[in-house]
């Protein structure tokens, strides 16, 4: 199995086994969460080859900056422009959740390091910072969403005078997201509920690896 393959499979089981994902999947598709068990990479490629699974995967590099006079303002504007930026990188309306949790998370890591500007004498501070999060949740009754995000990313603080301040974020963090199209969900699961040996054969025939497919160029078609 090549590495990259192993890699997509660790991050999809990441994926699923969090929390609110693992739960709404034994609640409402026992019988697919046992597939996933059994055999997770090939169950989820016989998943997405029927339409209920949708994985996708974001490569960017992430940057944004924000500069002010006022100390607080500056800090508070910070917060609203990260989300701002992440939804001008994609706008899906699935994402808006992840897109809030992520820049909140950012900006909270952003704060643990660095709670004070810097004084105008030291100029700058800067410090990378390790991400590492996943969440889940339903949008409406025909999506449910995973995601993960996990990396690094280079946050500075810097002051060039008495009200003169710039902050910003740099990096390249892994950035990962399942789709669930509950619909089709359902109909895999009434075939494992029915037969669990012929939605096994079904698995079994697979010959695709697992992958991720880029999240811009696959929405922007």
């Amino acid at each position: 199995m090549a590495s990259n393959t192993t890699d997509n499979v660790l991050t999809l089981s990441r994926i699923i086994y969090s929390d609110g994902i693992s739960d709404h999947l034994f609640q409402q598709y026992p019988k697919v969460l046992e597939l996933l068990y059994w055999d997770l990479e090939n169950t989820a490629c016989a998943l997405c080859a029927t339409g209920a699974f949708e994985l996708f995967q974001f490569t960017k590099t992430l940057r944004y900056a924000q500069s002010g006079t006022d100390n607080i303002k500056t800090w508070s504007d910070y917060k609203k422009g990260i989300h701002q930026y992440l939804k001008a990188l994609n706008d899906d309306n699935r994402l808006e959740k992840a897109r809030e949790i992520l820049a909140d998370h950012i900006h909270n890591e952003h704060f643990a390091k660095f709670p004070n500007w810097p004084s105008i004498f030291s100029r700058s501070q800067e410090s990378n910072v390790f991400i590492d999060i996943s969440s889940s949740y339903p949008v409406s009754n025909y999506w449910y969403v995973g995601w993960s995000c996990i990396g690094y990313i280079k946050v500075s603080d810097a002051r060039s005078g008495f009200n003169s301040y710039y902050t910003d974020f740099e990096g390249k963090p892994e950035l990962k997201i399942l789709y669930c199209n509950e619909t089709k969900m359902k109909e895999f699961e009434t075939l494992a509920n029915g037969d669990m040996e012929q939605a096994k054969d079904l698995i079994k025939k697979n010959k695709k690896q697992l992958t991720f497919r880029d999240l811009e160029d696959a929405l922007s078609r």
